[in-house]
C-alpha cells in the first residue's frame, strides 16, 4: 500500500487520457504539480455568470465597424464569437477549444496565467482536425473563477513585438472594473515606479516575478506568479500540500489499519484482503453520495484530500473510508468508517 505510488499511477493515466505527453523520469512532485497545472491552464465546463468591462464594449463596436476588406469577415466573426462564448459560459458548455494548445503540453509556461490569472481565447467558431478551432486575429482576455467569468477585452493577436501578453493596460481594466479581485493582492506599504510593457516582457522572459502600480496601488500577481523554472508558483505550493495530506494518511492508515478494518467489517465488507487506495474522488459511484458528502465534513481525516479531488477506497468495493476525528488526535473507528 503506497498513496504515492497510487497519485503517480493515476495522474500518468490521467495525462495518457488527455494525449499529454510526458517525461517518465519525472519525479512525483514536479508531475502533481504539472498535473495541477493542467487543470488551471483548462476551463471546468460549469454555470458561470459572466461580466463584461466597461471597456469591452467599445472594442466590441470597433470589431463591427472594422472596414477593411481583409479583416472584416474575421472582426465579424470574432464579435459574434464573443457572445457565443457568453452563452457557452453562461450554460456550463466546455470551451476548452477555445484556448491555446499549449494546455496538451505538460512543460509550458503560461505567464499570462500565471501572473495575471487571465485566459485567452481564439475568437473563431471553425473547428479544426484536432478539435480546437482555428487561430484567430483576434482574441478574448478573460478571468475565469468557480463560479464567475470576466471578459476582460477583446485585441488582436501577433501585435508588434509580442506585447500582447504583457499588456498593462489589461490589469488596469481587471483593477477598474472589478476590484474585488485584486483587492487581496494589493499591498498596503510600498512605493516605485510603474513597469513599461517591455520591462514585463523583459522580467516573464526570465520568469521573475514583479509588483505591478496600477492606479497607484501597488498588486503583487494575481495569479499566484511564476517559479524559476516557469512553473505557477500556486500549482508548486498546491502539490506539496496535496503529498502532505498524502503522506498524513499513509501514516495514518499504516498505524491503524486494523482499527479501520474492523470499522469496514461492522459495515458488513469483508476485510479478509483489504487493501486501501487513492483514487479520483468523480470515480466514486453515485451510490455512495452520502459517505462522499462524509467527506467534506470538517470533522473528516480526508477533508482536505477530498478537496483535492481525492480519496481513500476500499480497493475491492471501491467503498470510500471515512474516518471522523472527534479530538484532535483521536479518531472515530466505528461504524462512520463507511
Amino acid at each position: 500500500m503506497s498513496f504515492r505510488s497510487d497519485i503517480e499511477r493515476i495522474v500518468r493515466e490521467w495525462l495518457n487520457q488527455q494525449a499529454i505527453r510526458h517525461d517518465p523520469r519525472i519525479d512525483t512532485e514536479t508531475l502533481v504539480a504539472r498535473y495541477l497545472e493542467m487543470l488551471n491552464r483548462r476551463i471546468e465546463p460549469r454555470p458561470r455568470t459572466v461580466h463584461f468591462s466597461d471597456e469591452i464594449s467599445d472594442s466590441l463596436g470597433t470589431l463591427l465597424r472594422e472596414t477593411h476588406p481583409e479583416q472584416q469577415h474575421k472582426a465579424v466573426t470574432a464579435w459574434g464569437t464573443v457572445f457565443f462564448l457568453y452563452h457557452l459560459f453562461a450554460q456550463g458548455h466546455n470551451v476548452n477549444r477555445f484556448l491555446s494548445r499549449r494546455i496538451r503540453l505538460l512543460k509550458k509556461e503560461d505567464g499570462l496565467l500565471w501572473d495575471w490569472g487571465m485566459h485567452h481565447l481564439h475568437l473563431n467558431r471553425a473547428i479544426e482536425s484536432d478539435g480546437f478551432v482555428e487561430r484567430s486575429d483576434y482574441l478574448l482576455f478573460a478571468i475565469v473563477t468557480k463560479d464567475d467569468v470576466y471578459f476582460v477585452d477583446v485585441r488582436t493577436h501577433r501585435k508588434p513585438g509580442r506585447l500582447e501578453w504583457v499588456r498593462q493596460d489589461l490589469l488596469k481594466i481587471v483593477h477598474s472594473n472589478w476590484p474585488h479581485l485584486t483587492k487581496s493582492h494589493k499591498m498596503t506599504h510600498g512605493s516605485g515606479k510603474p513597469l513599461t510593457d517591455e520591462q514585463v516582457k523583459a522580467l516573464r522572459m526570465k520568469n521573475m516575478n514583479y509588483v505591478s502600480v496600477i492606479h497607484g496601488d501597488a498588486l503583487l500577481p494575481i495569479g499566484g506568479g511564476t517559479m524559476a523554472d516557469g512553473s505557477s508558483a500556486v500549482c508548486r505550493m498546491a502539490a506539496m500540500r496535496l503529498l502532505h495530506e498524502i503522506d498524513q494518511h499513509q501514516k495514518y492508515f499504516d498505524t491503524n489499519r486494523h482499527e479501520v478494518t474492523d470499522g469496514l467489517a461492522a459495515a458488513g465488507i469483508d476485510v479478509e484482503n483489504t487493501r486501501f487506495e487513492l483514487v479520483f474522488l468523480g470515480s466514486i459511484e453515485s451510490s455512495h453520495d452520502v459517505l462522499v458528502q462524509a467527506l467534506r465534513d470538517g470533522s473528516c481525516l480526508s477533508k482536505d484530500l477530498a478537496g483535492f479531488g481525492f480519496v481513500i477506497v476500499d480497493s475491492a468495493t471501491r467503498v470510500p473510508i471515512v474516518v471522523t476525528v472527534n479530538e484532535p488526535g483521536r479518531a472515530d473507528h466505528q461504524a462512520k468508517q463507511v
